[in-house]
């Protein structure tokens, strides 16, 4: 039933974003979608998109957002869940919620931003929606109406300190206030919610600095030179790198047959948002195998940082 469900859902994200000519690539690793942090890898021109599908927003664990969320940020890509429900209801269409600091939408509301159709200005928060609004204009606005803050806050039926901190940007204004905002100021205030925005920092994960795994050491190494790295255990690569000059989801595993299956789904990622594709493996007859098809291959950590492997973008 879920299979179905998730497949349909699947589908009608694949069709919006090819109608908005997206090239697509749908991941098929680890085979459990509700384990999956990654579904589908989508690029136009310089837009590129991660997108964890599922039914509903509740489903995604701590552990896959994080991941998501941290490979976002180390290849300096957008991330979105594209989901139907959250708490048991439907989702509201144009409105972003939000699972561990991912933007979540429904797929009609990707169909409408991509189409340029419409702009998402309201997010939910707490059981409530809230509207985006630009501080600078907000500002501007009420001193054009010369407008004191203890004018506006009467009006609004508000404090003094609350028209402050929505104009600093850091109080939430939910809708009922912001209608009433809109009236008295105009629309201009209104600002339009970026969905397409990467994140701006990484999740810390305990794992990786208890761990002295192969691809935790990369990680670390990677830290240590300033690069940005991920460690990754629900999608095809198993760590994710970005030294400014080059970025790689390389693959590390010992056993050939699950080591080739990654590699050929990682195959996806590289056609679509160009990054390399490395493979780290110490058997030599493996590593001859894989150069005959093409895999770039290393056998330690340092050989990634030989000018030969990196890739401009």
């Amino acid at each position: 039933m879920y299979t179905k469900y998730f497949e349909k859902l699947v589908d009608s994200v694949l069709s919006y974003l090819a109608n908005s000519r997206f090239s697509i690539e749908v991941l098929s690793y680890p085979r459990n979608a509700r384990r999956r942090s990654i579904d589908i890898v989508a690029a136009r021109g310089d837009r590129k998109l991660l997108i964890k599908v599922t039914r509903s927003i509740d489903e995604v664990h701590y552990r896959e957002a994080r991941e998501l969320y941290n490979i976002a940020y180390t290849l300096n890509i957008p991330s979105l869940i594209i989901s139907e429900t959250y708490n048991r209801k439907p989702m509201e269409d144009m409105v972003m919620y939000e699972r561990y600091g991912l933007p979540a939408i429904t797929p009609q509301t990707l169909e409408s931003v991509l189409s340029g159709r419409e702009e998402i200005l309201l997010y939910y928060k707490r059981g409530e929606f809230y509207v985006s609004i630009d501080r600078r204009k907000l500002k501007e606005a009420r001193e054009n109406k010369k407008m004191s803050l203890g004018d506006l806050a009467l009006a609004l039926g508000v404090t003094r300190k609350a028209v402050y901190e929505y104009e600093r940007g850091t109080m939430d204004l939910n809708i009922d206030k912001a209608e009433k905002l809109v009236e008295i100021l105009g629309e201009d205030i209104l600002k339009p919610i970026d969905i397409f925005k990467p994140p701006s920092k990484s999740i810390n994960d305990e794992e990786i600095l208890s761990s002295t795994s192969p691809g935790t050491l990369i990680v670390k190494h990677a830290s240590m030179k300033g690069y940005r790295a991920t460690y990754a255990t629900s999608t095809v690569f198993d760590v994710a790198l970005n030294t400014g000059r080059a970025k790689y989801t390389i693959v590390i595993e010992k056993r050939r047959e699950k080591l080739l299956t990654k590699l050929e789904e990682s195959e996806k990622i590289e056609r679509v948002i160009n990054t390399r594709r490395v493979a780290l493996v110490t058997s030599p007859s493996v590593k001859k195998e894989l150069e005959s098809m093409g895999v770039n291959v290393v056998t330690s950590i340092d050989e990634l940082n030989d000018n030969k492997n990196d890739v401009q973008h």
